[in-house]
């Protein structure tokens, strides 16, 4: 299914809608279907893509703020019996947002019959969060072939009032430089669109602007008389592509974002100095209780402390309060029942013994700035999510809060209000990202540290035996640290211990080669902000000998007998895009059966590039033999131009965990 996000403007706040439309200034009753040539009706492949599975012939999206509604026009020419699945159409909305209304649907046939849908439309839930669900409407085409061309359309109408500071501007004196977020077209699909036309007729109250993102020498909307609607015309837009390793869909899916400016069109600086100081004031508001914070730094620190053991302890003091945001499941009423209020402010974070959101982030601080630190909070995009763009001015991009405190003569970056995040760690998707200072700087723009390997490793520590039939058997202790630890106590938290035993043990078998079983003997500390998470497996692995007459040849890289590698196409779209820098570290070591010894062992490798490095040694004992593999990736970001480096890489990672080692039986050694 096809699926187009929208913003649109609801009283001062944005919501998550669906891009609707249908052209110049057409009534939703009115006939939607565009014609279709014969030459088009006749095609059985795109020239710009050979071997599509289908393409979209035509597209037109139409949104009219002033009466507030939009259609959408969809025509998919199948091309493949994989095509047919288009004939399954999905129409997302969020209930009491936007009502969807006047779908319709037809089939042309590749004889140029036309079918008229008249069938059911369903009403179902696609996700739900919290109070928040997105809803769809479903149906089905009947009758689709290769060669049909799927036609449907919709209206949608949304719920909101345009703001009185659109409609009267005089009245109002703009201290402050914002905008209200409008619709958003996303100029590329799942499909290649061979044309495309979207229009916009605005507000007439407010100056409009607009950004255009990851939409290389895309034409400029243009603006048409007499209603002033913005049209954008455009043909051959190449499908939106999923790769591994890629930066998220906000900064790479063609898009373009539309704004009301409030007072006029602002500038980027003004735009973000004025978020700044809103947001400064209402945060300093919430940490005014001075007094509090100093009574509560006395019991937390001692006289003869360094700086960073008070911050230490003030982090975890933050930390011990119960993260109200972690706890999904909880209802309203369930918490109404436990009593539980709204913090007005830092004190009452402190009596209640629970924080929202970032209110962990803002006690910290008020902690730290009664202790002596200088401390303020910086507004960041999480890079999961979002790449921070200072030229779009939407605050819904900084969704995340970090603090910054100075020690010494550094800047360090916070995040106590994560859970279990360890003292000198921050989430990966706000590590290496960008954002606001809401005051403590002079500097408007922020950007916390970039990510380091070393707070992302994964070390494996094997100690295995090998019986005459082939059979490695024995344990692995396992070590994730930094944001790999992180990682996984998040993930975990909402999970049972024994839900949590199977996670382990089935990505610790996941590295192991095909038939290995594994259990967990040592079960991870799963509720606590430290560094490391450790866990013991035994583990057994059937069948790692191959036999070459009297000798036999087996890998030690039995950590990585499971793995796929990377990179395999030739070709790439996107940048690579990895969460975060981080290494691996592999320590094997292997018993020998009685009457085999080792006959050779591979050299080792050392494979140095300028932004990765892979080590493999090897050492052979009278019983044993020890392997040891190392290997830490230090970039994240890596243009197109440099993915043939980055694939030559894994390549040689790939050729090094490939090699064996040789035994030989005694028999054959006394020959010799």
């Amino acid at each position: 299914m096809l699926k187009s996000l929208r913003r649109a403007p609801l009283g001062l706040v944005s919501l998550m809608l669906f891009s609707c439309g249908a052209g110049m200034a057409r009534e939703p009753s009115a006939e939607p279907w565009p014609q279709i040539s014969k030459e088009q009706l006749a095609l059985k492949d795109n020239p710009a893509e050979p071997g599509a599975s289908a393409m979209i012939l035509y597209r037109e999206v139409a949104d009219d703020d002033v009466k507030g509604f939009g259609t959408n026009v969809y025509c998919i020419k199948v091309f493949t019996e994989k095509g047919k699945e288009y004939a399954d159409i999905e129409i997302p909305y969020i209930p009491k947002a936007l009502e969807l209304e006047d779908i319709r649907a037809r089939v042309l046939q590749p004889d140029g019959k036309v079918e008229d849908f008249n069938g059911q439309i369903y009403d179902k839930t696609s996700l739900k969060f919290k109070k928040r669900r997105l809803q769809v409407k479903a149906f089905t085409l009947p009758n689709v072939q290769v060669g049909s061309v799927i036609e449907y359309s919709y209206t949608a109408r949304w719920r909101w009032k345009e703001p009185d500071v659109l409609k009267h501007p005089a009245d109002y004196i703009f201290k402050e430089q914002w905008t209200i977020p409008a619709v958003s077209w996303d100029i590329q699909e799942d499909l290649f669109t061979r044309r495309a036309r979207f229009s916009l007729r605005p507000l007439p109250n407010a100056p409009v602007g607009w950004t255009i993102r990851a939409f290389p020498n895309s034409p400029r909307p243009q603006q048409m008389l007499p209603d002033l609607r913005y049209v954008l015309e455009v043909e051959n837009v190449p499908a939106y592509r999923e790769e591994e390793f890629m930066p998220p869909e906000d900064a790479t899916r063609s898009r373009i974002h539309f704004y009301y400016g409030v007072g006029g069109l602002p500038s980027s600086e003004g735009y973000w100095s004025s978020i700044a100081r809103v947001r400064t004031e209402d945060i300093e508001r919430f940490l005014d209780k001075r007094k509090a914070m100093e009574n509560e730094v006395r019991s937390i620190i001692s006289p003869g402390d360094s700086d960073l053991g008070k911050l230490q302890k003030i982090y975890a003091r933050a930390q011990q309060v119960r993260f109200l945001s972690f706890e999904y499941e909880k209802t309203d009423k369930e918490r109404k029942k436990e009593n539980i209020h709204e913090n007005k402010n830092v004190e009452d974070v402190l009596k209640h013994n629970y924080a929202n959101a970032n209110e962990a982030n803002l006690l910290f601080i008020g902690l730290a700035r009664a202790a002596g630190f200088s401390a303020w909070p910086v507004a960041v995009s999480d890079r999961a999510n979002t790449l921070f763009d200072r030229e779009y001015p939407n605050a819904g991009q900084l969704n995340a809060l970090v603090v910054g405190v100075h020690v010494g003569s550094k800047d360090l970056f916070l995040d106590p209000a994560t859970l279990f995040c360890p003292f000198g760690l921050l989430p990966w998707g706000e590590n290496g990202t960008k954002g606001i200072s809401l005051g403590g700087t002079s500097t408007l723009f922020a950007a916390t540290a970039g990510p380091q390997s070393s707070e992302a490793i994964v070390r494996r520590e094997v100690k295995a035996q090998l019986d005459k039939d082939g059979n490695v058997d024995g344990t692995i202790h396992v070590v994730f640290s930094g944001q790999e630890a992180l990682i996984r106590r998040l993930g975990a938290y909402q999970t049972d211990e024994a839900g949590r035993k199977k996670e382990l043990e089935d990505e610790v078998k996941g590295w192991l080669p095909m038939g290995a079983t594994v259990a967990l003997t040592s079960s991870p500390e799963w509720e606590k902000a430290a560094e490391t998470l450790e866990a013991q497996f035994s583990l057994k692995v059937p069948n790692v000998v191959t036999r070459a007459g009297h000798r036999r040849v087996l890998p030690l890289t039995i950590c990585q007998g499971g793995a796929k590698y990377p990179f395999e196409s030739s070709q790439r779209i996107h940048p690579v895009y990895f969460s975060y820098p981080y290494q691996e570290i592999d320590q094997v070591t292997l018993q020998l059966p009685g009457g085999y010894e080792v006959e050779s062992v591979p050299e080792g490798r050392k494979v140095n590039a300028a932004f990765a490095t892979y080590n493999t040694s090897y050492q052979k004992k009278a019983e044993t033999v020890e392997f040891e593999r190392r290997m830490a990736m230090e970039g994240i970001w890596f243009r197109t131009e440099y993915y043939s480096s980055l694939r030559a890489f894994y390549r040689s990672v790939r050729s090094g965990d490939e090699d064996q080692i040789v035994l030989k039986t005694q028999e054959v050694a006394a020959k010799k």
